[in-house]
């Protein structure tokens, strides 16, 4: 069934004006104070802000489930009705607010829906408190840090780098990890900063003898910083270390080569050749590739498939 798009003649004005009395009806109902509406460009604007980020969202997702491609105007600012028209509803905000839902009764719209929302009695027991501002608009996805040109800079980092839990001097820049995540320095590979934690899998099977883990700096990092994943630069040994510490039992691991080449395009583990390490943009592009499509359990199955010596390795101590 096709779905008219066009706005019916109404202006912006119009439009704002009908999210204004919206704006009214709604906070009435949640017995909130009504008498001062934002004004219509304001709700106008905002509206569609927020509902933009949802609708590329939606895009994306019956892009990869249709197979059919969205390809964006020239004209930016064409995109919110172009997404509108990909999806097949009114751009017209009133209007996709009065469309009937086919999967309810005859008549039950968006705007109903919302209203009872609004009306519902836990809201009015909450009161005015439970109206939180509107939550941030859709951000862009966490990117990798950024990295210095000179692999040079990253050594003198480390070699500065003092763990706070290693209480007698020594060369603490040898186990020294620059996470890729969050830039923080982590020492890692090392016991000055292993820890011990609760095996919960154990504790739900309810054995007797509760039994701990010891688990090391990186695995501790990646559980807050990336949700059991890590990426991290262990840099005087010139490896990119990924981690897949999601299950804490069944910690697994691999090194990449890091996206640092000498002048021949060429890594130096443990850097023994003493060649100059410049960035290089293709091997940062492939990291982040790997850390946008979620590949790092991934990537480190195929490694272990490659090389069986990972698998020896105690990972959970990294």
């Amino acid at each position: 069934m096709d779905t008219d798009h066009s706005t019916g003649g109404s202006s912006a004005s119009e439009e704002g004006a009908q999210l204004q009395k919206m704006w009214v009806t709604f906070r009435k109902k949640a017995s909130l104070p009504h008498d001062c509406p934002p004004e219509a460009a304001t709700l106008e604007t905002g509206a569609r802000e927020y509902l933009h980020s949802f609708l590329q969202c939606s895009v994306l997702f019956f892009q990869s489930l249709t197979g059919i491609h969205f390809t964006p105007p020239s004209d930016d600012g064409q995109v919110f009705s172009d997404m509108c028209m990909f999806l097949n509803i009114p751009h017209s905000l009133h209007t996709l607010l009065d469309k009937p839902d086919s999967s309810s009764s005859p008549g039950y719209s968006l705007r109903r829906l919302a209203g009872s929302w609004s009306s519902h009695s836990r809201l009015r027991e909450l009161g005015a408190g439970a109206v939180a501002s509107l939550p941030p608009i859709l951000r862009q996805p966490r990117q990798l840090i950024s990295l210095p040109r000179s692999y040079s800079d990253l050594v003198n980092k480390a070699s500065k780098f003092k763990c706070a839990n290693h209480v007698v001097d020594g060369d603490d820049g040898q186990a020294a990890m620059l996470c890729l995540l969050c830039g923080q320095m982590l020492c890692t590979n090392s016991y000055c900063c292993m820890t011990d934690v609760e095996d919960e899998e154990e504790e739900e099977d309810n054995q007797p003898g509760h039994k701990r883990l010891r688990i090391g700096g990186l695995t501790r990092h990646a559980q807050t910083c990336g949700d059991g994943v890590g990426m991290a630069l262990w840099i005087l040994e010139v490896y990119v270390v990924l981690l897949d510490a999601t299950n804490i039992r069944h910690v697994k691991g691999c090194t990449l080569t890091p996206p640092y080449l000498d002048q021949y395009g060429e890594s130096d583990p443990g850097l023994r050749r003493g060649s100059p390490l410049l960035l290089s943009e293709e091997s940062v592009q492939q990291l982040d590739t790997v850390w946008f499509q979620h590949q790092v359990p991934e990537r480190i199955t195929q490694e272990m498939e490659q090389n069986r010596n990972l698998m020896g390795i105690v990972w959970s101590q990294m």
